[in-house]
C-alpha cells in the first residue's frame, strides 16, 4: 500500500460521489464545487513522515476534511485559479471549516479525525465505506447549511457569545468581524439599499476598531499594511454607498489615505511598482532629515530619534532602517527605511518602557508614544510595502508637510479632541498606518478624551469619560486584557483629578 494507490482510489471511489453532489474541479486530492457565493472544498490530508511518526499512522493514511471559501475573501487576487480563471482555494484558505470524524473505530484506530491504513491495506476497504457514508449523508447538510447567506448571518448574530467550532475566529475579533462583514456585503451586492450598506459599514468600522483596539503597539508595519488593504478590499464592496470620508485634501493626508495608489491592492493603481531597485546611498537623517526639524522647534535628536517637547507633551520622528529579514523575505535591495511620527501625554504613562534621556524624562520611540503614524511615501517602490521609502527626497517631502501637520493636530488639545471624536472607519480611512488611540467604545480612547477634555478645563465631561472609560473594561476586553487596561484606567484616573487639583489651586 502506498499513497498513490489511495489516490487511485480517490478518483474511482469517491470524486464519483462528489460529482453526482455538483462538484466540477478536483485534482489528486481536492475537489471544488461552485455554488454562487461560495466554494465548497473536499480535502483529504496526507501525512508526511514526521507528522505520521507522531500520531502513529502510515504516510497514506489521511484525515478528510471540509471547507467553505467565501468569494471576495482577503487577498484574493493572490489566490490560485485555474486556465478558466477560477478560483481553487485550499481547505486552510477556507472561512468555514470542518474535519469528518468516524463514527466508530472502524480501522481499529482509536483517533476519531484518521483515517487509518495499514501498511498491508486490510483497512483500506472500511476506510473507504465509512468515508462514502459521511460523504453521502453527513458532508452535504454541513455544506447546504453554509452555502446561505442568510443562514449564516443569523448563526454568527447568535454565536456572539459562544462562537462556532467551524469558524476558526473567536466572536468579535478582527477575523470574525471581518468574516461578517464580507458576507453583510455580499448581502448588500445582491439587493443595494441604503439599509444594508448601513449594516455592512458597522461592520467594518466594528472590524476596524479590532485593528485599532488590539495591534496598539506597532511591532509589524507589514502587517499594518496588510489591515490597509483587507479594509480597503470591504470598503470597495460598498460601491456608490461608500461614504465620503473628510480627507481629500494632501494636508490632511500624510503620505496617502486608502482612496490613494498606496492602499490600493484590489485593483491596479495605474502605477507601475517596482519589483526591484537600485541600493540607497546611504545617509544621515542629521544632515537630511534633522535640519527639516529643528526649523520647527525639535530640540534634541539622536541618530535616529528627534523629540520636540511641550509642557504636555512629547512629540516624535524616528528614522527605521527597514529590518533585514523584511527584505529578505520581499527580495529588496538594501537602502530602505520607514519614518514615523508620534506623540506621548506623559501625564497618562506610569511605569512605561521609555527611553529617557539622562535627566530620567521619558523620550519614546514612535511605537511607544500614546499614538503613532507610519508615513507613506508618494512613490511607491514594492507592493508588499507600501510604508517603504527608497527615496530620502520623498521622505523629507512627506515630513515637511502632513507628517508635521498631522502632528500640529495633536499638540492643540481642542484640535485633538476634535480628531479622535470621528468615527473609527474615518480614522482609518484617513491614516491607516495611524496606531494607538483604540477603538471608539474602548478604555483606552475614553481616557485620551477624558484627558483632553481636562486640559481645556471641561472637568465635568472629563470625569464622565472616566466612569465610562471603568464600566467598559470587562465588557470591551477579553480576559487576559483587563487587568491591564483596569490598572492603567486606574492610574490615568488619579494622575487626570491630581492635574485638576493642581490646576485649581
Amino acid at each position: 500500500m502506498d499513497s498513490k494507490a489511495i489516490n487511485k482510489l480517490i478518483r474511482s471511489e469517491i470524486w464519483p460521489i462528489l460529482r453526482q453532489q455538483g462538484f466540477t474541479r478536483f485534482d489528486s486530492r481536492t475537489a471544488h464545487a461552485y455554488h454562487g457565493s461560495f466554494i465548497n472544498v473536499v480535502n483529504f490530508q496526507s501525512f508526511n513522515s514526521y507528522l505520521a511518526e507522531g500520531v502513529g499512522c502510515t504516510t497514506y493514511s489521511f484525515a478528510l476534511n471540509l471547507g467553505v471559501y467565501v468569494i471576495g475573501s482577503p487577498w484574493e487576487s493572490n489566490r490560485e485559479r485555474d486556465q478558466d480563471g477560477r478560483l481553487h482555494p485550499s481547505e486552510p484558505e477556507c472561512s468555514f471549516r470542518e474535519q469528518v470524524r468516524k463514527r466508530a473505530p472502524v480501522d481499529g484506530f482509536n483517533r476519531e479525525d484518521i483515517f487509518y491504513i495499514h501498511p498491508d491495506g486490510r483497512t483500506t476497504a472500511q476506510c473507504f465505506r465509512e468515508v462514502k457514508y459521511l460523504l453521502t449523508e453527513v458532508a452535504p447538510s454541513w455544506f447546504e447549511a453554509r452555502n446561505n447567506l442568510d443562514a449564516l448571518l443569523s448563526r454568527m448574530q447568535h454565536l456572539v457569545s459562544t462562537g462556532d467550532p467551524g469558524i476558526f475566529a473567536r466572536p468579535n475579533s478582527y477575523s470574525w468581524d471581518q468574516l461578517r462583514s464580507l458576507l453583510l456585503l455580499l448581502k448588500h451586492q445582491q439587493s443595494p439599499t441604503q439599509q444594508s450598506a448601513n449594516s455592512a459599514l458597522a461592520s467594518i468600522n466594528s472590524t476596524i476598531g479590532n485593528i485599532l483596539d488590539f495591534s496598539t503597539i506597532q511591532t509589524e508595519r507589514p502587517r499594518q499594511e496588510r489591515y490597509a488593504f483587507e479594509i480597503r478590499e470591504l470598503w470597495d464592496k460598498l460601491g456608490d454607498y461608500r461614504p465620503q470620508p473628510a480627507c481629500t485634501g494632501k494636508s490632511d493626508n500624510p503620505g496617502g489615505h486608502l482612496d490613494s495608489p498606496s492602499f490600493v491592492y484590489a485593483r491596479s493603481s495605474g502605477q507601475a511598482l517596482a519589483t526591484s531597485a537600485n541600493p540607497l546611498t546611504l545617509f544621515s537623517p542629521r544632515k537630511q532629515l534633522w535640519p527639516i526639524l529643528k526649523r520647527v522647534g525639535f530640540v534634541e535628536f539622536t541618530d535616529r530619534l528627534a523629540h520636540r517637547i511641550t509642557k504636555d507633551a512629547v512629540e516624535v520622528v524616528e528614522y527605521l532602517p527597514m529590518d533585514r529579514m523584511e527584505r529578505k523575505a520581499w527580495n529588496l535591495p538594501t537602502g530602505f527605511f520607514r519614518v514615523g511620527v508620534g506623540i506621548s501625554w506623559p501625564l497618562l504613562n506610569y511605569g512605561g518602557i521609555f527611553r529617557k534621556n539622562r535627566k530620567d524624562e521619558p523620550r519614546p520611540t514612535v511605537n511607544e508614544c500614546d499614538i503613532s503614524n507610519w508615513l507613506v511615501p508618494e512613490t511607491t517602490f514594492h507592493k508588499e510595502a507600501r510604508t517603504a521609502f527608497h527615496s530620502i527626497e520623498d521622505a523629507a517631502g512627506v515630513l515637511a508637510q502632513p507628517a508635521l501637520g498631522w502632528l500640529e493636530i495633536l499638540r492643540n488639545h481642542g484640535s485633538a479632541l476634535s480628531f479622535l471624536q470621528r468615527p473609527d472607519w474615518e480614522l482609518f480611512w484617513c491614516y491607516p498606518m495611524m496606531r494607538g488611540y483604540g477603538a471608539s467604545p474602548s478604555s483606552r480612547r475614553l481616557i485620551y478624551l477624558a484627558f483632553l477634555n481636562r486640559m481645556l478645563g471641561e472637568n465635568a465631561e472629563s470625569e464622565v469619560l472616566i466612569r465610562r472609560a471603568e464600566e467598559v473594561v470587562d465588557p470591551w476586553y477579553p480576559e487576559h486584557f483587563r487587568s491591564r487596561y483596569q490598572a492603567w484606567t486606574a492610574e490615568a484616573k488619579s494622575r487626570l483629578r491630581e492635574h485638576g487639583r493642581r490646576t485649581a489651586a
